[in-house]
């Protein structure tokens, strides 16, 4: 969290929660929704720590012709941070900068399920005969047959994730923190096999492992004993 150092100098709580829902045509409701929280706090006279923490819920439902997509998932996310202040502080400030370090851990709880696809012909449709004389008499369908999907056995695959990284955040002059860190980024493997009557589905989540670059800043205009302003701009890649 490298853009938080202008938050530092007292205990801060900050809070979200955000909700969506929408319904298609085909009256298939779809929601999301993300609780978060971060808390901020000095531990010791130059030992500041930040926790964040944020959980993430989606169940989304497509159309017919595409409900092999649907998502039901679960995302649930935390984050510790420790640094430490050091160098000549400028007025108003604790110190020049932190040099901090971090741990992150998450679980991606996905369901998945399995479904099988058949075709049919309509039964008013199933009156139109051809014949090929004189040895044959068949039913057709002259329209397009009709999709009958059947759902089957459900699972969840579990992907856990777990980060280490590190920051830095200079105070440029009175006002201004300018920052730069770093995580590497580690999820495991994870499968889910699935059996439905003939229907089997093996499904596998291969592990990864990625670095994020964080950089920011953050502007704080404050005097003693009065109300305070913080601007604080964030970005990873």
């Amino acid at each position: 969290m490298p853009a938080s150092a202008g938050w530092r100098d007292e205990t801060n709580f900050n809070g979200s929660f955000e909700s969506f829902a929408e319904t298609d045509l085909e009256g298939n409701e779809s929601t999301a929704s993300d609780v978060s929280y971060m808390v901020s706090s000095k531990l010791l006279y130059n030992l500041y720590q930040e926790s964040f923490s944020s959980t993430t819920t989606v169940d989304k439902k497509y159309s017919s012709g595409f409900s092999n997509l649907n998502e039901k998932s679960k995302n649930a996310k935390t984050k510790f941070n420790v640094a430490m202040g050091f160098g000549q502080p400028l007025a108003g400030n604790a110190h020049r900068f932190f040099v901090g370090v971090s741990y992150s851990a998450g679980r991606i709880d996905e369901e998945k399920s399995t479904k099988s696809v058949s075709y049919e012909c309509p039964e008013a449709l199933k009156t139109a005969t051809n014949y090929y004389w004189p040895y044959d008499t068949y039913t057709y369908c002259p329209k397009s047959l009709e999709p009958v999907i059947t759902e089957g056995a459900s699972n969840t695959i579990n992907v856990i994730e777990s980060g280490l990284g590190f920051g830095i955040s200079y105070n440029v002059w009175q006002l201004l923190y300018v920052s730069y860190g770093v995580q590497q980024t580690t999820t495991n493997n994870a499968e889910a096999f699935l059996t439905s009557g003939n229907v089997n589905q093996n499904y596998r989540f291969l592990g990864n492992t990625w670095l994020d670059k964080f950089y920011g800043f953050s502007i704080k205009s404050t005097k003693p004993g009065v109300p305070k302003f913080r601007l604080v701009k964030k970005r990873w890649t």
